[in-house]
């Protein structure tokens, strides 16, 4: 099928990945509107696109985007006749420890524009995806699931068994001394088509946004008056972890 969206995927940036400040459908745009923005230092994307990659109504989409203005994340130069919306974004993305691997999350695009999966889902099966590539197996626990996104751990299972029931994964569980208490998973994608851009990709897109946000920013504080006075993000706050915890976060369990 042909990729009508003219992108493999979507890289989302720790920093945003991990906020508590943000719903699932925020970060998803923001890094959206993040990637596109390039050399510019912003990016036009119309509010349908986002609605057909998202399958969002157009005023949901309306209505995120306005509170990514509203949160100052993102600052918003209306339509006019001469000139498409203009959407700034105003997060500084910060490079993180090189010598940690968990720097962001791809979401292939067929997964990010799949409507039977929640963004929860998504998140999750696009984890399992790439360590399907890189160690053959996902065997991360809930815990380590419930430190990223915020979730209980209950919901952490409850996602789980629904990517299974759904056929995107298959899930084996291995008991301590053939017990019921349970030692570890494994998290298997079975859908082969989803990771043919995954691993290729995510660390091109990794490096591209990194690079394109510091020309955002130094565009934005020539170009945008405002920049300083948006980018004042008073109510942010990001996730900090220990560098022993992302060291090991993706260890065999």
């Amino acid at each position: 099928m042909k990729n009508k969206f003219k992108i493999d995927g979507l890289w989302i940036p720790y920093q945003i990945l991990t906020d508590k400040n943000l719903r699932d459908k925020e970060k998803i745009i923001y890094s959206l509107i993040l990637f596109f923005s390039n050399n510019k230092g912003y990016c036009s994307i119309r509010n349908k696109y986002l609605e057909d990659l998202l399958d969002r109504s157009t005023k949901r989409i309306s209505s995120i985007i306005n509170t990514l203005q509203d949160k100052k994340y993102i600052h918003i130069i209306p339509r006019n006749n001469r000139e498409e919306r203009k959407l700034y974004p105003l997060v500084d993305i910060k490079d993180i420890d090189k010598k940690v691997l968990f720097k962001g999350l791809f979401i292939p695009i067929s997964v990010l524009s799949d409507n039977k999966l929640n963004d929860k889902e998504k998140f999750i099966y696009s984890i399992a995806l790439y360590y399907s590539n890189v160690r053959k197996q996902c065997t991360l626990n809930n815990e380590n699931f419930h430190k990223i996104f915020d979730v209980t751990k209950n919901q952490i299972s409850r996602i789980v068994n629904s990517l299974n029931k759904k056929g995107y994964t298959t899930n084996d569980y291995f008991y301590k001394n053939n017990h019921k208490e349970i030692l570890y998973r494994k998290i298997k994608p079975i859908r082969k088509n989803d990771d043919i851009h995954c691993k290729k990709v995510q660390d091109k897109y990794y490096q591209k946004v990194q690079q394109d946000n510091l020309k955002n920013v130094n565009v934005l504080k020539s170009k945008n008056k405002n920049y300083k006075k948006y980018n004042r993000i008073s109510n942010y706050e990001g996730r900090e972890y220990e560098p022993e915890f992302l060291e090991t976060l993706y260890a065999n369990l």
